[in-house]
Protein backbone atom coordinates (compact mmCIF):
# COMPACT_ATOMS: atom_id res chain seq x y z
CA UNK A 1 0.00 0.00 0.00
CA UNK A 2 1.60 3.23 -0.94
CA UNK A 3 2.00 6.21 1.33
CA UNK A 4 0.89 9.59 0.03
CA UNK A 5 0.74 13.28 1.41
CA UNK A 6 -2.22 14.02 3.09
CA UNK A 7 -4.11 16.99 5.18
CA UNK A 8 -6.73 16.71 7.52
CA UNK A 9 -8.76 19.88 8.13
CA UNK A 10 -11.27 20.59 10.93
CA UNK A 11 -12.96 23.54 11.50
CA UNK A 12 -13.45 24.30 15.43
CA UNK A 13 -16.62 25.43 16.78
CA UNK A 14 -18.60 24.55 19.39
CA UNK A 15 -21.77 24.17 17.17
CA UNK A 16 -19.99 21.49 15.30
CA UNK A 17 -19.36 19.46 18.96
CA UNK A 18 -23.21 19.75 19.58
CA UNK A 19 -25.32 19.76 16.38
CA UNK A 20 -25.67 16.77 16.31
CA UNK A 21 -27.88 16.51 19.37
CA UNK A 22 -29.68 19.28 18.10
CA UNK A 23 -32.85 17.50 17.31
CA UNK A 24 -33.40 16.44 20.90
CA UNK A 25 -32.30 20.21 21.89
CA UNK A 26 -35.21 22.24 24.42
CA UNK A 27 -35.94 25.57 23.47
CA UNK A 28 -33.83 27.35 25.91
CA UNK A 29 -31.15 26.24 28.24
CA UNK A 30 -31.08 25.18 32.15
CA UNK A 31 -28.45 27.19 33.57
CA UNK A 32 -28.52 25.78 36.53
CA UNK A 33 -28.21 21.60 35.38
CA UNK A 34 -25.62 22.73 33.28
CA UNK A 35 -23.35 24.44 36.06
CA UNK A 36 -24.25 21.31 38.05
CA UNK A 37 -23.51 18.74 35.05
CA UNK A 38 -20.35 20.54 33.64
CA UNK A 39 -16.56 19.94 34.21
CA UNK A 40 -14.90 21.55 37.11
CA UNK A 41 -12.96 24.17 34.85
CA UNK A 42 -16.30 25.32 33.23
CA UNK A 43 -17.98 25.23 36.38
CA UNK A 44 -15.95 28.12 37.40
CA UNK A 45 -16.85 30.33 34.48
CA UNK A 46 -20.77 29.60 34.66
CA UNK A 47 -21.45 30.22 38.02
CA UNK A 48 -22.65 33.70 37.93
CA UNK A 49 -25.29 32.13 35.34
CA UNK A 50 -23.98 34.49 32.69
CA UNK A 51 -20.51 34.11 29.98
CA UNK A 52 -18.90 37.56 29.44
CA UNK A 53 -16.95 37.61 26.26
CA UNK A 54 -13.46 37.37 28.17
CA UNK A 55 -14.80 34.34 29.62
CA UNK A 56 -16.11 32.78 26.24
CA UNK A 57 -12.57 33.37 25.14
CA UNK A 58 -10.87 32.35 27.55
CA UNK A 59 -12.66 28.66 27.68
CA UNK A 60 -11.99 28.73 23.90
CA UNK A 61 -8.46 29.45 24.02
CA UNK A 62 -8.25 26.39 26.57
CA UNK A 63 -9.82 23.78 24.22
CA UNK A 64 -7.40 24.76 21.60
CA UNK A 65 -4.29 25.22 23.68
CA UNK A 66 -5.66 21.46 25.08
CA UNK A 67 -5.73 20.38 21.50
CA UNK A 68 -2.23 21.29 20.76
CA UNK A 69 -0.97 19.78 23.92
CA UNK A 70 -2.61 16.77 22.49
CA UNK A 71 0.44 14.76 21.21
CA UNK A 72 -0.11 14.44 17.49
CA UNK A 73 2.77 15.04 15.48
CA UNK A 74 2.03 18.03 12.35
CA UNK A 75 -1.31 18.58 13.96
CA UNK A 76 -1.42 22.68 13.67
CA UNK A 77 -4.67 24.40 15.51
CA UNK A 78 -5.26 28.29 13.70
CA UNK A 79 -7.04 30.67 16.09
CA UNK A 80 -8.87 30.92 17.65
CA UNK A 81 -10.05 34.26 16.15
CA UNK A 82 -13.30 36.72 15.52
CA UNK A 83 -15.61 35.31 12.98
CA UNK A 84 -15.68 37.34 9.75
CA UNK A 85 -18.99 39.67 9.96
CA UNK A 86 -19.66 38.53 13.65
CA UNK A 87 -17.30 39.51 16.18
CA UNK A 88 -18.64 38.18 19.24
CA UNK A 89 -18.27 34.62 17.97
CA UNK A 90 -14.87 32.84 17.74
CA UNK A 91 -13.83 30.22 15.61
CA UNK A 92 -10.40 28.15 14.85
CA UNK A 93 -9.49 25.41 13.00
CA UNK A 94 -7.40 21.88 13.35
CA UNK A 95 -5.23 20.72 10.67
CA UNK A 96 -2.38 17.95 9.97
CA UNK A 97 -0.38 17.51 7.19
CA UNK A 98 1.99 15.06 6.54
CA UNK A 99 2.73 11.24 4.73
CA UNK A 100 -0.13 7.89 5.69
CA UNK A 101 -1.67 5.32 3.58
CA UNK A 102 -5.43 4.73 4.07
CA UNK A 103 -5.51 2.94 6.99
CA UNK A 104 -3.18 5.33 9.06
CA UNK A 105 -4.68 7.82 7.84
CA UNK A 106 -8.37 7.23 9.09
CA UNK A 107 -6.53 6.06 12.71
CA UNK A 108 -5.23 9.36 12.24
CA UNK A 109 -8.55 11.19 11.66
CA UNK A 110 -10.37 9.23 14.34
CA UNK A 111 -7.50 10.67 16.89
CA UNK A 112 -7.79 13.95 15.76
CA UNK A 113 -11.53 13.83 15.96
CA UNK A 114 -11.41 12.34 19.34
CA UNK A 115 -9.27 14.64 20.76
CA UNK A 116 -11.16 17.68 19.26
CA UNK A 117 -14.25 16.67 21.42
CA UNK A 118 -12.39 15.79 24.44
CA UNK A 119 -10.89 18.91 24.85
CA UNK A 120 -14.03 21.13 23.88
CA UNK A 121 -16.39 18.70 26.70
CA UNK A 122 -13.29 19.68 29.33
CA UNK A 123 -12.66 23.60 28.44
CA UNK A 124 -15.10 24.82 26.21
CA UNK A 125 -18.78 23.25 25.18
CA UNK A 126 -20.92 24.16 27.93
CA UNK A 127 -19.32 27.54 28.29
CA UNK A 128 -20.21 28.42 24.48
CA UNK A 129 -23.62 26.67 24.45
CA UNK A 130 -24.80 29.59 27.21
CA UNK A 131 -22.59 32.14 25.32
CA UNK A 132 -24.28 31.69 22.00
CA UNK A 133 -27.61 31.31 23.56
CA UNK A 134 -27.23 34.90 24.81
CA UNK A 135 -26.43 36.48 21.70
CA UNK A 136 -29.32 33.83 19.73
CA UNK A 137 -31.23 35.35 16.72
CA UNK A 138 -34.79 36.15 17.20
CA UNK A 139 -37.39 33.76 15.76
CA UNK A 140 -38.43 36.22 13.42
CA UNK A 141 -34.84 36.74 12.16
CA UNK A 142 -34.51 32.71 12.25
CA UNK A 143 -37.45 32.73 9.77
CA UNK A 144 -35.90 35.22 7.26
CA UNK A 145 -33.16 33.29 6.85
CA UNK A 146 -34.97 29.63 6.62
CA UNK A 147 -34.83 30.00 2.36
CA UNK A 148 -31.11 30.99 1.98
CA UNK A 149 -30.06 28.11 4.56
CA UNK A 150 -32.72 25.78 2.56
CA UNK A 151 -30.64 26.92 -0.59
CA UNK A 152 -27.81 26.06 0.61
CA UNK A 153 -28.45 22.89 1.99
CA UNK A 154 -30.20 21.75 -1.28
CA UNK A 155 -27.24 22.42 -3.27
CA UNK A 156 -25.15 19.64 -1.54
CA UNK A 157 -28.68 17.12 -1.51
CA UNK A 158 -30.14 17.73 1.67
CA UNK A 159 -33.51 16.59 1.91
CA UNK A 160 -35.36 19.98 2.69
CA UNK A 161 -37.38 22.42 0.70
CA UNK A 162 -39.29 25.67 1.71
CA UNK A 163 -41.77 23.96 3.74
CA UNK A 164 -39.46 22.30 6.10
CA UNK A 165 -39.59 22.93 9.30
CA UNK A 166 -37.32 24.30 11.58
CA UNK A 167 -36.80 20.88 13.04
CA UNK A 168 -36.41 19.09 9.88
CA UNK A 169 -33.75 21.43 8.48
CA UNK A 170 -31.87 20.29 11.64
CA UNK A 171 -32.41 17.01 11.18
CA UNK A 172 -31.44 16.89 7.66
CA UNK A 173 -28.23 18.86 8.65
CA UNK A 174 -27.38 16.68 11.08
CA UNK A 175 -28.02 13.30 8.61
CA UNK A 176 -25.41 14.97 6.14
CA UNK A 177 -23.14 16.02 8.66
CA UNK A 178 -19.87 14.04 6.51
CA UNK A 179 -20.84 16.74 3.80
CA UNK A 180 -17.95 19.16 4.33
CA UNK A 181 -20.08 21.59 2.63
CA UNK A 182 -22.96 20.92 4.86
CA UNK A 183 -20.84 21.55 7.45
CA UNK A 184 -19.80 25.01 5.67
CA UNK A 185 -23.41 25.72 5.21
CA UNK A 186 -24.24 25.26 8.95
CA UNK A 187 -21.15 27.49 9.81
CA UNK A 188 -22.14 30.43 7.48
CA UNK A 189 -25.78 30.46 8.89
CA UNK A 190 -25.20 29.50 12.42
CA UNK A 191 -27.27 32.14 13.95
CA UNK A 192 -30.66 30.73 12.52
CA UNK A 193 -29.37 27.04 13.19
CA UNK A 194 -28.56 28.51 17.18
CA UNK A 195 -31.82 30.02 17.45
CA UNK A 196 -33.26 27.10 18.59
CA UNK A 197 -30.74 25.04 19.83
CA UNK A 198 -30.16 24.81 23.55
Amino acid sequence: MSVISRTVALVGSAALAWACCACAAPASLDTVEIIQKTTEYQRTLLMDGQVTFAEYEQATRAATACIKDGGIDGLTVNGPAPKPGDSKFLIWDVQWEGSADDKAFQDLQDRIGALKEQCQREYELDVSRVWHRQHALEPERRDALKLQVVECLKAEGASVDAGSTYEAIIEATVASWDNQVVRACHAEYFDFFEAGVA
